[in-house]
């Protein structure tokens, strides 16, 4: 065309790396700064909370459950420390012993009374004299409806001819704990509570009660016959 050629535009390419920093960049770095003072923001505030809360006091047993009279131990129930000490006291709070014990006779098979006798009506309640746990609650033999409580010295205190029975075999009962009601199931002729101290829980191992609630501070008024009673009910 009678002008010189155009040249074409040419571009070469670069030889030359792209440099880019190799550290972290300032937007990271930034956003590390401002988490690191949240956390020791944070961190400062728990230990002054914690600071002003109370010291808990040391963590103290629950208490044991007491039994007291007229009430009831539910089934299940145990001490899982020391029992409190309370005055003991006599198995039922109205009555007297219309047969001792020791007394002579072929009424009994050990050839006398075994235990004392408590001329009372029927539904009379009847209550622990100590702390002790229940060993037995039967209703077989000529005892009828009785319960046995081995006590906190190692004797065995029997409850015998109850109308009805409030506790279970294993419940620990205290003085004044209600076990049941008196009546006249078993070998009786009439209401009352046969009341019977062992030391071991096998019959023939009876030793005076009345002398064992006397050594605990409890008199047992002792009468050989109450007015309108039989001398004996066994």
């Amino acid at each position: 065309m009678g002008g010189p050629p155009l040249q074409r535009s040419c571009e070469l390419p670069c030889a030359c790396p792209v440099h880019r920093p190799s550290g972290p960049s300032l937007r990271s770095v930034a956003f590390r700064s401002v988490k690191e003072k949240i956390i020791r923001r944070s961190a400062a505030a728990l230990v002054a909370a914690l600071a002003v809360l109370p010291v808990p006091a040391a963590h103290a047993a629950p208490a044991p459950p007491v039994g007291v009279a007229g009430q009831d131990i539910p089934d299940g129930d145990r001490w899982l420390g020391p029992r409190p000490k309370a005055p003991w006291t006599k198995p039922v709070l109205t009555g007297e012993i219309s047969a001792r014990y020791g007394q002579p006779g072929t009424l009994w098979l050990a050839g006398h009374h075994t235990g004392v006798d408590v001329a009372v009506p029927t539904g009379t309640p009847v209550q622990s004299v100590g702390p002790g746990q229940v060993h037995e609650v039967s209703t077989w033999g000529s005892y009828g409806h009785h319960i046995k409580v081995r006590m906190d010295d190692g004797r065995y205190v029997l409850y015998a001819h109850l109308s009805r029975m409030d506790v279970s075999h294993g419940d620990w009962v205290g003085p004044g704990t209600r076990l049941g009601l008196s009546g006249a199931t078993g070998n009786a002729t009439g209401p009352h509570l046969h009341f019977e101290v062992r030391t071991t829980p096998d019959y023939g191992s009876d030793i005076d009660p009345v002398a064992y609630l006397q050594k605990h501070g409890v008199v047992l008024r002792t009468n050989t016959r109450a007015p309108g009673v039989p001398m004996h009910w066994l």
